[in-house]
């Protein structure tokens, strides 16, 4: 009784905020690193834009599709198509080493991309697997953990990036936690989710096609995501040089 109490008081907090202290800044902190910190929505702005609720809804959907494919991969090789245990470990293997491999590389290109152009093709190569998944044929799977391990993998950095760059930083802290929040509630509820519909159809058929299709929702979320503040501009930058005067000639 006492968790929901302590969530909603923590929520309450995140929302209402702590008191800023002007002058106050961290060791190594410069001018222009407190200035850039300005700079940015507060979270009472950003909940109020389509930017906002398409992070979060997105969020939850696609940590709920992970989550569901992620904890359901072992026992639908085991039950369904047939596969060891030991089959099954190296299945997650390699879908842990691209995943982790493709957080990074994903990072760098969205560094040098349109981030949302980044967001989005991953979203499409994740979906691609899952619905390779929702076959339950054999022949696909290793296609389907190869595509949805890519596509995760790029995912995981860039929620925070994608809120960053939309609000600023100005209170990206309180902004990344409540996506964070929504992100969570989707790794609870696809767990359960998945496993009650398989208890419910026999198999893992419908359970991956919700999957998927939570999978493009949360695509189609994606092509809402704007910046929604403007770059800040250089408090230091120099002044446009004034041109040098046509020297008068001296008469005589």
């Amino acid at each position: 009784a006492l968790l929901p109490l302590a969530l909603l008081v923590v929520v309450a907090l995140t929302v209402r905020g702590f008191p800023r202290h002007a002058g106050v800044r961290a060791v190594g902190q410069t001018a222009a690193d407190a200035d850039l910190k300005e700079h940015g929505m507060t979270l009472h702005q950003a909940v109020r834009t389509r930017t906002f609720w398409a992070i979060c809804i997105s969020g939850f959907l696609t940590y709920f599709a992970i989550f569901g494919f992620v904890q359901h991969l072992v026992l639908h090789m085991t039950k369904s198509l047939g596969y060891t245990l030991q089959d099954a470990a190296h299945y997650l293997l390699l879908f842990s080493l691209l995943a982790m491999t493709t957080k990074l590389l994903g990072g760098v290109v969205a560094d040098r991309a349109d981030r949302r152009v980044v967001f989005l093709v991953s979203l499409g190569i994740m979906l691609g697997g899952l619905l390779l998944l929702s076959t339950l044929d054999r022949t696909w799977l290793m296609p389907a953990v190869v595509a949805i391990g890519i596509g995760w993998g790029a995912l995981f950095t860039l929620y925070s990036m994608l809120a960053v760059g939309s609000f600023g930083l100005r209170e990206i802290g309180r902004i990344n936690g409540f996506v964070n929040l929504f992100e969570t509630f989707g790794v609870g509820t696809g767990s359960w989710l998945i496993g009650w519909l398989f208890d419910l159809t026999g198999d893992y058929h419908v359970p991956f096609l919700v999957l998927a299709g939570a999978t493009g929702v949360g695509m189609l979320l994606g092509t809402q995501v704007r910046n929604e503040v403007e770059p800040p501009r250089a408090s230091n930058a120099a002044a446009p040089p004034v041109p040098a005067g046509i020297p008068l000639k001296r008469p005589g």
